[in-house]
């Protein structure tokens, strides 16, 4: 993608940032703080956009986690919004 200063679009358009205002459903943010590839002010970042917008979220930081987070917690948020169609 080059640069941000010579691919501005391409940023743009790679940006969470951009569809905040446009996001729907429910939204689980997971976040390992210890994360090198992630900076979690990338994710409070985020937060911040999302309260502003008026957006429902849950948000939670996990201390000495990298970039993963534990698999329960993610498992457990699918598992109450997501529901198996049922075979008739």
């Amino acid at each position: 993608m080059r640069t941000p200063k010579e691919n501005r679009a391409g940023y743009a358009r790679g940006s969470t940032f951009t569809y905040v205002k446009d996001l729907k459903g429910h939204l689980m943010i997971l976040h390992g703080t210890a994360d090198n590839n992630v900076h979690v002010a990338n994710a409070t970042m985020l937060r911040d956009s999302l309260t502003k917008a008026g957006k429902t979220f849950e948000f939670k930081l996990y201390p000495e986690y990298r970039h993963g987070v534990p698999q329960d917690q993610a498992m457990a948020f699918l598992s109450r919004y997501l529901k198996p169609e049922v075979a008739q």
